[in-house]
């Protein structure tokens, strides 16, 4: 794959302020997340991780899954 090289510097510095906003707003994000105890989740190479509000690290998902939402009831 070619990488394409802009002569204009400009662009690189706005792809590099483009970048720093994303950034910042994505810690500003998990900060809040965190001090609501909403886990924050994570994809490594395809695999999903979980940090919980305790700063522990897991696989298993924290989040109820639909089907346990939802009450017993009987047919």
């Amino acid at each position: 794959m070619e990488v394409k090289k802009f002569e204009d510097l400009n662009l690189y510095l706005k792809g590099f302020e483009i970048e720093s906003i994303g950034n910042q707003a994505v810690r500003k994000a998990q900060e809040e997340n965190r001090k609501k105890g909403i886990p924050l989740v994570y994809s490594v190479d395809g695999k999903i991780y979980y940090e919980l509000a305790d700063g522990t690290i897991t696989t298993n998902s924290p989040f109820k899954t639909e089907k346990e939402e939802l009450p017993n009831t009987t047919l």
